[in-house]
């Protein structure tokens, strides 16, 4: 393996990282199942199949770039990370309008398989366009570069993604039932809003 090989594949093993890291990738998931008393092994299944779709989107925003160019597939990718980022800030806002109109009567103002898949949907289908020039780079190394590359981004995703996620949950859970059936629906919604702004930042 040459030294430029090995270079990418460390770089792109710290980015997967610190990119899974981020918390608008799986601390939706985590405070959402605390308010809707989603179990633990239900927030590893959905934290890796958000994980999975968006380590698949970014794999394919990375061939694509081969084929047509690495310019315009960045604007496609920048173009579907907005996108989601705006999907989640819309249906934040929603969910809080929904909240403060029917706080009266006392509804939970949505259904939780509708946020969750809301959640997946969104940050899943949303690429990492930072991985896009490991891959590109990879491509002139032998094909093994390029398939360890995808590999561990694939796999440090979601062992990360779901490991914070259920770490979250749980410490979400050790606070007291009373104060998330009081105040879990306008926190989910206020997480929805914030991590759509992060998101959108970020891309």
């Amino acid at each position: 393996m040459t030294e430029a090989g090995t270079a990418l594949i460390v770089s792109t093993a710290m980015l997967s990282f610190f990119h899974a890291a981020i918390p608008g990738h799986w601390l939706p998931l985590s405070i959402l199942g605390a308010t809707k008393k989603i179990s633990s092994r239900k927030i590893a299944f959905y934290a890796g199949l958000t994980a999975f779709l968006h380590s698949t989107v970014s794999t394919c925003l990375g061939l694509t770039a081969y084929w047509i160019g690495k310019e315009t597939t960045a604007i496609i990718g920048e173009g579907m990370e907005k996108t989601g980022a705006l999907f989640v800030l819309l249906f934040g806002i929603i969910y809080l309008f929904l909240f403060l109109k029917d706080k009266k009567h006392h509804h939970h103002v949505t259904d939780k398989n509708l946020s969750i898949k809301a959640i997946v949907i969104s940050i899943g289908l949303s690429p990492c366009v930072l991985l896009m020039p490991n891959m590109l780079a990879s491509l002139s190394e032998p094909f093994y570069v390029s398939a360890i590359i995808v590999s561990e981004f694939y796999l440090i995703s979601i062992l990360i993604m779901v490991s914070f996620a259920v770490l979250a949950h749980r410490s979400a859970n050790l606070i007291k039932a009373s104060f998330f059936e009081k105040y879990g629906d306008p926190i989910t919604g206020i997480i929805f809003i914030l991590t759509g702004i992060l998101l959108f930042l970020h891309g």
